[in-house]
């Protein structure tokens, strides 16, 4: 999918928002690209910035995903980045 629309589908889903799944919290609605090489990149300028749009800007031509990232304060303190796709997080929450 193309940068508009993941925007409309992350849009459709911020009531994932505040949700918690697996103990953890949703915190962010995350729009990333698909390109394995891309994504590498992408993700060190995400953990420096913190900032989704900020981190996306040199890929917006590209193919995109989303995942809901989880705990996302746990990344200031170098953690893994916790995520799941939306998918799995409605399929946690209707368990």
């Amino acid at each position: 999918m193309n940068f508009e629309e993941a925007k409309k589908i992350v849009r459709a889903h911020t009531y994932l928002l505040g949700k918690t799944v697996n103990g953890m919290k949703i915190d962010e609605l995350f729009i990333y690209p698909l390109d394995e090489a891309s994504y590498s990149v992408f993700i060190a300028m995400y953990r420096t910035a913190l900032n989704n749009e900020e981190s996306l800007r040199p890929f917006i031509e590209e193919e995109m995903g989303i995942k809901c990232i989880l705990n996302k304060s746990s990344i200031n303190m170098g953690n893994k980045i916790h995520s799941l796709t939306i998918n799995e997080v409605k399929n946690l929450i209707e368990d």
